[in-house]
């Protein structure tokens, strides 16, 4: 029945304009979703963000993926049925991504698995001399994280793109096992974490700050309340931290962020971020997905693809893998490219397209065989946490 009247939703479409970093080129996305998707969407994947209009809204079964106006970039941010749609004509899937932490293990090995940017900044955190405190039932306590702490952190770090739990779902959570992190400093909270228990894992879902003040962010309040709490967590024999869900661009600040923590990743296979067209192949395209590196579901196994715009050296190669490889993914892809040489032969098209085939969905299969057309030279390469494959000479 919820399958029947899914094609009678409306959805909106967006024409989001902007520049990639770098290069500063001029790129155009057509996103179809909601308005705070695709607010996220663009101010995730674009360094400036030019302008964001709403084109209208249209039925879901209006929605044909073959006849939708020519952009740079599509991205259908949708559930149900139109997920198939647009997977089978020729578009990647990206799905939602959570991060988790394994409690069950002792803290020395939570420490080590930490980037030393983590570690340096954990032992900082004794200069500032915090504290803390759980409080899991009065409602004051919870009215003022929510609105003195995780409203004007979420509106002043993330503006137009922040995606903000409303009061009355983050209110159920906290009176359903759940509690508030505060961390203090002069017996003054200027930090905390909303969280929730379910079963065995806990579950962090609004991060605050007080006031939205960039000097405790600075002084490292949201790490020390992390921190606390994966403490607290572990003396409670929870065996699992859930650190919430990010969008699937490993770019992306908050995802570098969980990454340092040592933190692995957990791609929510039925609920996709966004469906993404990379078809027809163009220079602004090719743009974008250098500087957007992202994570993908291929043949059910998660993955990730890293593109660059030149053959890189060894070298570079293990930085770009120890960059983005996150535990978790069953492999990282890196596809470079040169267009500084001759025209292949078909046969060289033919015989490349057919490897890429083996670690690489269709649709990206497709963007290699148009950049070999062009006469690009084309490397792939697939990491597991080593070298495995090296296709495409």
């Amino acid at each position: 029945m919820r399958d029947i009247f899914a094609g009678l939703r409306r959805v909106e479409v967006f024409l989001i304009r902007g520049s990639t970093e770098n290069d500063n080129r001029s790129v155009t996305s057509l996103f179809i979703g909601g308005k705070d998707a695709a607010y996220q969407f663009a101010h995730v994947s674009y360094s400036s963000v030019g302008t964001i209009s709403s084109l209208g809204k249209l039925l879901s079964f209006q929605i044909d993926p073959l006849k939708l106006p020519a952009t740079d970039v599509k991205a259908v941010c949708m559930r149900g049925p139109l997920v198939s749609r647009f997977r089978t004509n020729g578009y990647l899937v990206l799905p939602c991504v959570d991060f988790g932490l394994d409690l069950r293990v002792p803290m020395t090995d939570i420490y080590e698995r930490l980037s030393r940017r983590r570690r340096r900044d954990i032992k900082k955190l004794e200069r500032y001399n915090y504290s803390y405190t759980i409080c899991r039932s009065d409602d004051r306590d919870f009215d003022f994280f929510y609105w003195k702490m995780y409203f004007p952190f979420m509106t002043r770090r993330f503006g137009t793109g922040a995606i903000i739990r409303s009061y009355l779902r983050s209110k159920a959570c906290y009176r359903d096992n759940g509690g508030i992190i505060f961390v203090k400093r002069e017996k003054k909270p200027v930090a905390g974490i909303l969280f929730q228990i379910r079963r065995k894992t806990l579950y962090a879902l609004n991060l605050g700050v007080y006031e939205g003040n960039q000097d405790f962010i600075g002084d490292l309040a949201g790490q020390a309340a992390l921190l606390f709490l994966i403490e607290w967590a572990k003396e409670k024999e929870v065996a699992t931290l859930n650190y919430g869900a990010t969008t699937p661009f490993l770019s992306e600040g908050t995802l570098q962020y969980k990454r340092e923590w040592g933190m692995f990743v957990e791609a929510k296979m039925d609920q996709p971020f966004c469906m993404l067209g990379v078809s027809p192949m163009s220079e602004n395209l090719l743009s974008f997905l250098v500087h957007n590196p992202f994570i993908f579901i291929d043949r059910g196994l998660v993955k990730a693809a890293v593109f660059v715009s030149h053959i890189p050296a060894e070298e570079e190669l293990q930085r770009i893998c120890a960059k983005h490889f996150l535990p978790g993914l069953h492999s990282l892809v890196v596809l470079a490219y040169d267009g500084s040489l001759a025209r292949p032969t078909s046969e060289s098209v033919t015989n490349a397209t057919t490897r890429a085939r083996e670690i690489l969905p269709e649709p990206i299969v497709d963007v290699c065989r148009q950049l070999r057309k062009r006469g690009c030279k084309v490397q792939i390469l697939e990491y597991t946490r080593i070298p495995k494959y090296r296709l495409g000479r």
